[in-house]
This record gives structure tokens, C-alpha cells and sequence, in this order.
């Protein structure tokens, strides 16, 4: 479970903050703009950045899934 009121996250929280798999973060968090901060031994993410990396990366709602 993650704290709501960090401004920083581990990688794993990171993750499932932004509702993706480890594996599926690491892939794709340079792709979203997300920078990561090494400190103290771990790999930090700012909450804000990914906010901003979600909110930037809507569709639209009267988008049509092509995905099957």
C-alpha cells in the first residue's frame, strides 16, 4: 500500500501508483518524461512527475480503442 502523502516514490510504488507491472515501468518511465533520483541506495520518482506523465499521456474521451 502506498502512503498518499509522499512526494517521493520507490520504484515499486512508483509503479503501483501509476497501476503497471515492475517490468512494464521500467520499460517505458523514459518514454513518459519520468526522471528517477538515485539517493540513499534506491531509485526515486517524484509523484508530481508521474502525475504529470498520466495526465499528459490522455487520450480523450471520444478517442476509439484500436487494440484488440
Amino acid at each position: 500500500m502506498i502512503e498518499k502523502n509522499k512526494d517521493y516514490f520507490t520504484e515499486k510504488e512508483a509503479a503501483e501508483y501509476c497501476n503497471v507491472s515492475i517490468s512494464q515501468f521500467r520499460k517505458n518511465y523514459l518514454k513518459y518524461g519520468i526522471t528517477r533520483h538515485y539517493f540513499m541506495g534506491k531509485y526515486q520518482y517524484s509523484k508530481s512527475e508521474l502525475k504529470k506523465a498520466f495526465e499528459s499521456s490522455r487520450i480523450g474521451d471520444n478517442a476509439v480503442n484500436t487494440e484488440s
